[in-house]
C-alpha cells in the first residue's frame, strides 16, 4: 500500500493493517518481524504476533516491508545524521567556550570543511543497551482506514498539509472517493470547501464541478489566490493562499487569465442578492484582497455591460471606494460602543455566529447593567443556530474566565500573536460561568442531534488537560502529537531528554522563495532556560552558552550536506533535575531556518525529543529512544513545538509556527506563543465529547461496558487495558486524543436535519456523482505525462 496513506494512519490513530489472516503458522517468520519492529521501538503484542502467523508469507513480507519502512522513516530510523563534535556529549561537557569559538573559526575559515571529526579521533560507538520506547501498535483494518478518509475530507477545521496530501493519495488510490469532495462542497469550512474544489479539479484534470464549490464571495477570493500562484508557477504552495491570512505585504499578486476573470464575475453574478449594496454586505470583511483582485477584473470592460453584472459591479464600487453603508457589523459595533445592550443583543442575535464570538463582552456588558438575563436568553435562541466551532470557542473562553486578566493575548488572521495589557477584563462568577457554559453546551448539543449514535461512553480524566483542535493548518507529520494549549505528564522514570533537529540541504536547482545560502541549508536548535515569571536565564544553543549545569549542546552545523545523504544534526541534552534544583521553571526548545530557506522549501527538516538515561550508550540519534519527532514542512523558518514545565513535569504543547527570530535572545514574539497557548481558552476535548454523550449516547464508569473509550495516549490505553482486563482485540474501541481526524470529522460534525436524511438542497447538490473509471482514466493520463 502506498506509504504516504500508511504513515498518515498510523500517525492519526496509531495503527496498522495487518494482513488477512488464514489457516497458516508461519510462527516463526511473524516472530522474525515483531523482532525487527521491536528493534526501532515497535514492539508488537503477542495477539498481533499470532495473527500476523496465520497470514500467508508473501502477506507477511508484504507488511514488513511496507510497514517497517513506513515506521522507521516516521521515527528517521534509517539515517543517522552526524553532529559538529563526534564525541558529543561527555567530550562537549569538558570543552571550554574558548575550544567552542576556535573550533567553529576553523570550520568558518575552512568554508565548513574542517569539522572537529577531520581532527579528532573518532570517538568508538557502543551497541545501544538502554530500554527503547515502548510504541503500542493497534490493529487496524482497511474498513477503519475508509472511515478515516471520510472524515478527514469532512474536517470540521481547515486541513493541514499532511491531511491534503493524505487525501490526494487516497483518492489516487481509490479514484471512486473523489465522490466525498464532492459531497463536501455545501461545508461550513469554506477554506476546506475550496480545497476539495482544487484538489478535485488536479485529481480529474477539469474544473467541471468547480463552479459548484462556490458558495460566498469569499470561495471566489480564495479561488483567486490559489489560481494566481498557479499561473505563476510560484514556490509557494498554493494551497496556503486559500487561508487568506496573509498580511498585506505577503498577498499574492492576483495573475488570472480571462477564463478565470469571467469565472469570478459570473459567479459572483450567480450570488446577487438583488442589489449591490446587499452583495457588497456579503463580500465585506477581506476589502484589501477584493481590492487587488478587482484591480484585475477590469469592470470597464465591455464584457460586463449585460444587466446581470451591474450589481455585482455596484458591489465592487462600494469595495473599492470604501463607501459607508448600513452593515449589520456597524450596526452592532454603534450599539456596543453606545453601551446599549438590548440593541447590541438584538442586532447580533441575527447572526448567530457574530453573536457567539461577540458573547464575552455582550455579557460583560449585561452584568454591569445588570441585565445578563437578555443575553442568556438570547443565547439559548441562538447557540444551536451558530456554526461549532464559533460554539466550541465561545465555551472554551466563558470556562477560562474564572479569574481577572491582567494580559491578554491575540491570534490575528495572519497568525501572529500580539500581548495587550490594556483591556484587562474582570473574571466572572462560578455561577455566571456555569450558567452561561450550561445553556451553549445544551444549543451545542442540540445540533449534534441526527449523528449516528456514540453509545455507552468511557472519558479518561486526562482529557480535561487535552484542548480540541483550533487550526491545524501548520500543524507537521509527528509522532505523539497533540493539539496546541494541551498538557502531557512527564513520566517519573524520564529525567533526561536529548533534543534533536536534523535536516539536509536542497536538491542542486531546486527553486526557492526566500534564501540567501543558495541549496545550502543551517538550521539551528537553541532552547531557552526561564524563570517562574518567563525571564530568560539561560541560552543554549550557537548564539548562547554551550554547556551548564543541566545542559549541554552539540555545536554549531552550518550545512546540511547533500539532499540524498544521512543529514546533519544538532542536539541539546536537558537533565531536568539539575535544572529543577537551580530553579529553572521552563525549558522552550526552538528550531531557526538561519539561511532563510522556509521548512516547506526543505527536503528533510525535522525536530523531536528522545528519552535518554545514564544507561544508554548508543548512537547520538538513537531512534528507539525517540518519543516525538515532527517533520517540519510548514510555510515558516521558525518553529516552536512545545515548552517543557519543568517544575510541575509537564509539557505544553504549542506545535504552532513562531513569529520573530526565537534564535535571538529577546524571544518577545515566541514568549507570546507560549502566553497564549498557557493560557489557552480553547475547549477541552472532553467537553467536547460530553456534548455528543447528551445528544446520542450515554457515559459509563466501567471501561469493559463501553462502546467508545477515550483516552490522551497509547501509554494511558494499555494502562486502562492491564486495570480492566481488556484484550488488545479491543483497540478499535479506543480513540485517542490525537486522532484528529475523528474530532473534527465526527465529534464536531452537525447532525443531519429529518432523522439523518439529507435536504433537498444537498440531495440536488450532490446528484451527480463522478464515474470511478472516468477519474481512473484522468490520474492515469496525468501519471503518463509525468513519466
Amino acid at each position: 500500500m502506498n506509504k504516504t496513506i500508511l504513515k498518515k494512519y498510523y500517525e492519526m490513530q496509531g495503527k496498522v493493517i495487518l494482513p488477512e489472516q488464514k489457516e497458516n503458522d508461519n510462527i516463526e517468520l511473524a516472530a522474525t518481524v515483531a523482532a525487527n519492529f521491536a528493534s526501532i521501538g515497535f514492539p508488537m503484542t503477542n495477539e498481533q504476533t499470532k495473527s500476523l502467523a496465520k497470514a500467508d508469507k508473501k502477506d507477511i513480507l508484504a507488511f514488513y516491508k511496507d510497514n517497517y519502512a513506513m515506521l522507521s522513516d516516521v521515527i528517521g530510523a534509517g539515517k543517522q545524521p552526524k553532529p559538529f563534535y563526534p564525541d558529543f556529549p561527555e567530550g562537549c561537557m569538558e570543552r571550554s567556550h574558548a575550544e567552542y569559538f576556535i573550533d567553529q573559526i576553523i570550520y568558518g575559515l575552512s568554508g565548513l570543511v574542517l569539522e572537529p571529526s577531520v581532527y579528532m579521533e573518532e570517538k568508538k560507538k557502543f551497541p545501544f543497551i538502554g530500554q527503547p520506547m515502548r510504541r503500542i501498535l493497534m490493529s487496524g483494518s482497511m474498513e477503519d482506514l475508509d472511515v478515516t478518509f471520510d472524515m478527514a475530507v469532512k474536517s470540521a477545521i481547515a486541513y493541514s498539509k499532511e491531511q491534503r496530501g493524505f487525501i490526494m493519495e487516497y483518492v489516487k488510490e481509490n479514484p471512486d472517493k473523489i465522490n466525498v469532495l464532492l459531497d463536501n462542497m455545501a461545508t461550513k469550512n469554506r477554506e476546506n470547501a475550496v480545497a476539495c474544489a482544487m484538489m478535485m479539479e488536479e485529481l480529474s484534470g477539469n474544473s467541471f464541478n468547480t463552479a459548484k464549490f462556490m458558495k460566498q464571495p469569499t470561495d471566489l477570493l480564495r479561488y483567486a489566490a490559489f489560481k494566481s500562484l498557479q499561473r505563476v508557477d510560484a514556490a509557494r504552495d498554493p494551497y496556503e493562499a486559500i487561508a487568506l491570512r496573509d498580511a498585506k505585504e505577503d498577498m499574492p499578486d492576483f495573475a488570472l487569465g480571462r477564463k478565470e476573470r469571467r469565472f469570478v464575475m459570473d459567479q459572483l453574478a450567480s450570488m446577487d442578492r438583488g442589489s449591490g449594496e446587499k452583495l457588497s454586505n456579503f463580500m465585506h470583511g477581506h476589502d484589501e484582497e477584493w481590492k487587488r483582485l478587482i484591480e484585475r477584473l477590469h469592470i470597464s470592460d465591455r464584457a460586463w455591460n449585460k444587466p446581470e453584472y451591474d450589481n455585482v459591479k455596484r458591489a465592487i464600487i462600494i469595495i473599492q471606494s470604501g463607501e459607508k453603508i448600513d452593515r449589520p457589523a456597524r450596526r452592532i459595533e454603534e450599539a456596543v460602543k453606545a453601551g446599549n445592550v438590548e440593541l447590541a443583543v438584538k442586532e447580533s442575535a441575527k447572526l448567530p455566529g457574530e453573536f457567539m464570538r461577540r458573547f464575552d463582552k455582550l455579557y460583560r456588558m449585561g452584568i454591569e447593567q445588570g441585565k445578563e438575563q437578555v443575553v442568556l436568553d438570547a443565547m439559548k435562541r441562538v447557540s444551536a443556530k451558530a456554526g461549532i466551532a464559533t460554539v466550541t470557542g465561545a465555551i472554551g473562553n466563558i470556562e477560562m474566565r474564572d479569574h481577572d486578566e491582567e494580559e491578554r493575548f491575540f491570534k490575528g488572521k495572519t497568525g501572529k500573536v500580539v500581548r495587550t495589557t490594556d483591556k484587562n477584563r474582570k473574571a466572572f462568577t462560578a455561577a455566571q460561568i456555569k450558567e452561561a457554559a450550561d445553556i451553549a453546551m445544551k444549543g451545542m448539543s442540540e445540533k449534534f442531534a441526527g449523528k449516528e449514535p456514540i453509545g455507552k461512553v468511557y472519558i479518561s480524566e486526562s482529557l480535561a488537560d487535552v484542548k480540541i483542535p483550533a487550526d491545524v493548518r501548520d500543524n507537521s507529520g509527528a509522532v505523539g502529537n497533540m493539539t496546541s494549549g494541551s498538557k502531557m505528564p512527564i513520566a517519573e522514570d524520564w529525567n533526561k531528554m536529548r533534543f534533536f533537529t536534523s535536516w539536509t540541504n536542497l536538491a542542486k536547482g531546486q527553486k526557492c522563495d526566500n534564501s540567501y545560502s543558495g541549496h545550502r541549508v543551517d538550521i539551528d536548535l537553541t532552547v531557552a532556560f526561564c524563570d517562574k515569571n518567563m525571564n530568560i536565564v539561560n541560552f543554549c544553543g550557537w548564539n548562547g552558552s554551550k554547556h551548564g549545569d543541566g545542559f549541554v549542546y552539540s555545536g554549531d552545523v552550518q550545512d546540511g550536506g547533500p539532499c540524498n545523504g544521512n543529514g546533519r544534526a544538532e542536539f541539546i541534552d536537558m537533565d531536568i533535575e539539575k535544572l529543577k534544583a537551580r530553579g529553572i521553571a521552563y525549558a522552550i526548545p526552538q528550531v531557526n531556518s538561519y539561511t532563510g530557506q522556509k521548512f516547506s522549501e526543505q527536503p528533510h527538516t525535522c525536530f523531536g525529543v528522545m528519552k535518554r538515561t545514564d544507561d544508554d550508550m548508543g548512537e547520538n540519534f538513537e531512534p528507539a529512544t525517540v518519543v516525538n519527532r515532527f517533520v517540519l514542512d510548514t510555510n515558516a523558518t521558525q518553529a516552536s513545538m512545545y515548552i517543557i514545565d519543568i517544575k510541575n513535569r509537564e509539557i505544553l504543547w504549542m506545535n504552532e509556527k513562531a513569529q520573530e527570530n526565537v534564535a535571538s535572545r529577546s524571544l518577545s514574539g515566541m514568549l507570546n506563543q507560549v502566553g497564549r497557548a498557557a493560557g489557552s481558552k480553547t475547549m477541552s476535548l472532553s467537553r467536547l465529547v460530553e456534548a455528543n454523550v447528551m445528544a446520542t449516547g450515554e457515559f459509563t464508569k466501567n471501561p469493559q461496558k463501553a462502546d467508545l473509550i477515550f483516552v490522551r495516549d497509547t501509554d494511558e490505553m494499555q494502562e486502562i487495558k492491564n486495570e480492566f482486563d481488556i484484550p488488545d482485540s479491543d483497540d478499535s474501541k479506543f480513540i485517542l486524543s490525537s486522532n484528529m481526524e475523528y474530532i473534527t470529522g465526527y465529534l464536531m460534525q452537525e447532525g443531519t436535519p429529518a432523522s439523518g436524511e439529507k435536504t433537498k438542497e444537498a440531495q440536488k447538490e450532490t446528484e451527480k456523482t463522478i464515474s470511478p473509471d472516468d477519474i481512473k482514466v484522468e490520474i492515469e493520463i496525468h501519471s503518463e505525462e509525468k513519466r
